[in-house]
């Protein structure tokens, strides 16, 4: 890798002027800084001299070099390093620039490398650079050609089934602008393998085609050698320990810790038979999170367990949003002191509580399920009563509060309207961490219904669609 020296590039490198005691020398503009071309070319000079333009906030250089570089002369030995330097190179570049950026950042890789099995930071930045390459191209540069290329690079590179039908089916759709129907329905095809998630339900009803059975297959049952095997190994020890003596968070992250290093359907039926064994619902989350991550789909009924719910409660939802905010988990507790089940603020339990009537106590929503489940609903009630039926709306303001789900109608336009499309106006949310609960709790809400017809709400076709209100 090239590097550049004071004494072989004494310009890039020339100390200010030094001060006099009769002060400042009298202004002189700075000579200008002459790169040699052949530096242009080196991903080892981009990325240093990137970093130093980032750390002195001289933002606007930074994404000009990345914008006017020359085609790289080998790859980045550093993928890293590449991939974070591009993506701030991008976010400070004007659209058409963020464009150019973020297709030729594939230049820093190799011919050849299969990104999704790189390190998950080098994964996290570059499937951030090709999201906003991506929708820069089909919303603002109205390119879907270039567009498709992105979502499509977005999708290869990640490994969480999330990700990758996200980007399967953002590339359909930006085929689908091009005119290009043939590659728009391949695309689709591609989304639609991820049946429980958000995109790959919109991908499905691309295709016209019905939700596949959820159901899943009979699992073999372990013999006994591997099931000893099994409960012989010092991690699940440790699990079945902490899980006595410690709290829910510790044994979590220790079961977590044998669920990712899971790669088979027997792993996965014997993380399922312990997470029983230790009656938690939440293990059972994790254990089918995580097999499917791993490739294997059919684990849904272990990855979406059923709960008692109070009478007269919303099943569905009360199930979709008890999935993503406490994966089932009675007595969770969060850093902003969000308890139980549906992770409600104390604040906010106590004035639910004295709308319906309920003694309030602090103590029970994280000790006693059916009271949480209680106000969870009645609270959801109400949001979804405050945004005139609208499940996507008042899922949103279950998770930012309702006021920020007001700013967002007024500053972007009422996808209830039909003015606005309803994907993405939730793509648009300022909040990360919304976006993403309001796609997995309506992901959930389909799902469940299929796992458990006699308790579904809604029968007919394009279920997501129903409930989004399209």
């Amino acid at each position: 890798m090239a590097r550049v020296t004071a004494a072989a590039n004494p310009s890039l490198f020339k100390p200010a002027p030094a001060t006099t005691p009769d002060g400042p020398p009298a202004p002189t503009p700075p000579p200008a800084e002459v790169i040699p071309p052949e530096f242009l070319g080196d991903p080892g000079y981009l990325a240093d001299r990137g970093r130093m333009l980032l750390r002195r906030g001289r933002n606007g250089e930074l994404a000009s070099l990345f914008a006017t570089r020359l085609p790289l002369a080998r790859p980045a030995l550093d993928q890293r390093r590449w991939a974070g330097i591009t993506l701030a190179a991008a976010r400070a570049a004007e659209a058409s620039d963020q464009l150019h950026i973020a297709l030729g950042a594939v230049e820093g890789f190799g011919s050849g490398t299969d990104i999704s099995q790189l390190a998950f930071a080098v994964r996290d930045d570059y499937t951030s650079l090709m999201w906003l390459g991506g929708t820069t191209a089909l919303w603002t540069l109205r390119n879907p050609n270039a567009a498709a290329t992105l979502f499509y690079r977005y999708a290869t590179a990640a490994r969480s089934p999330n990700t990758r039908a996200k980007g399967f089916y953002w590339a359909g759709r930006a085929m689908e602008e091009a005119g290009r129907r043939a590659e728009a329905q391949a695309y689709y095809n591609s989304a639609a393998a991820y049946p429980d998630q958000f995109h790959g339900l919109m991908a499905l009803e691309k295709l016209g085609r019905p939700l596949p059975s959820m159901a899943d297959a009979p699992h073999p049952s372990p013999t006994p050698a591997l099931r000893a095997a099994f409960n012989a190994r010092p991690i699940t020890q440790a699990v079945r320990e902490v899980a006595r003596e410690t709290d829910w968070q510790t044994t979590i992250r220790f079961f977590r810790s044998i669920a990712d290093q899971g790669r088979t359907e027997m792993d996965f039926v014997l993380l399922g038979e312990l997470a029983s064994e230790l009656g938690r619902r939440d293990l059972a989350v994790v254990s089918g999170q995580a097999a499917e991550n791993a490739g294997l789909r059919n684990f849904r009924e272990l990855s979406f367990p059923v709960t008692p719910i109070p009478e007269g409660g919303q099943w569905t939802w009360i199930h979709a949003i008890a999935r993503q905010e406490s994966q089932f988990s009675y007595n969770a507790l969060s850093r902003t002191n969000a308890r139980g089940l549906m992770q409600l603020m104390p604040t906010t339990a106590a004035e639910t509580a004295r709308r319906i009537g309920l003694p309030f106590s602090t103590e029970a929503l994280t000790a006693d399920p059916s009271y949480n489940l209680a106000l969870g609903n009645a609270y959801f009630a109400r949001l979804l009563s405050s945004f005139n039926g609208s499940y996507p709306l008042a899922v949103a303001a279950y998770n930012a509060g309702p006021g920020n789900v007001r700013k967002w109608l007024a500053a972007r336009g009422d996808p209830r309207n039909g003015g606005v499309d309803w994907l993405e106006w939730i793509e648009r949310i300022p909040f990360g961490e919304t976006r993403g609960y309001v796609y997995h709790v309506m992901e959930n809400a389909v799902t469940y219904e299929a796992l458990v017809p006699d308790k579904a709400s809604y029968r007919g076709p394009n279920p997501l669609s129903h409930f989004l209100g399209r």
